[in-house]
C-alpha cells in the first residue's frame, strides 16, 4: 500500500525486490502481519527499512496516508481513509507474495453450546460461505 503519489502507484504488480529501497510503516515484532511480511523479505533476500511502528490499524493507514513511508495491510480493512472516494492510499499487488493467516474456530457439540456462542459461529460460517471459501472442514 502506498500513496497514489508514490513513484509505485502506477504498478498494477511489482516484486519485493522493488521494495528494497523504500521506508516502511509496520506494526510491532510479533504481530502475525508482521511475522509475515519479515519472512517473506527475508526469503528474497530483501533488506527492510522500517521507520514507524503502530499498534493500530487506523493509524497505520493515516501514517501511509501522510506519506511517511508504504506497507502491507490485510485485504478488507473498511477504514474511511482507505475507503473514501478521494482516498490518496493504493493498494498494489507484490507478485510471489501471499501474505495470508488461518484463523480457526472450534465449538462444542450442539447441546454444549450457548445460543450467543451458536449465532457467532453461525455468523463466522455465512461470512466465510460469502467469501466463497472452501467449506470448513
Amino acid at each position: 500500500m502506498c500513496r497514489t503519489d508514490h513513484r509505485l502507484a502506477d504498478q498494477t504488480e511489482i516484486t519485493v525486490e522493488h521494495l528494497a529501497d523504500e521506508r516502511f510503516v509496520d506494526v510491532p515484532p510479533g504481530w502475525t502481519a508482521r511475522l509475515l511480511s519479515d519472512a517473506a523479505f527475508a526469503s528474497a533476500g530483501v533488506p527492510r527499512r522500517i521507520v514507524c511502528e503502530v499498534g493500530d490499524w487506523e493509524l497505520f493507514l493515516e501514517l501511509v496516508s501522510a506519506g511517511i513511508g508504504i506497507g502491507f495491510a490485510p485485504e478488507g480493512l473498511l477504514y474511511p481513509v482507505l475507503t473514501a472516494p478521494h482516498s490518496v492510499l493504493r493498494l498494489i499487488a507484490v507478485a510471489g507474495i501471499h501474505l495470508e493467516r488461518h484463523l480457526y474456530h472450534i465449538t462444542p457439540s450442539a447441546g454444549e453450546i450457548s445460543p450467543a456462542a451458536r449465532r457467532f459461529a453461525d455468523q463466522l460460517l455465512r461470512i466465510h460461505q460469502a467469501n466463497g471459501d472452501d467449506a470448513p472442514s
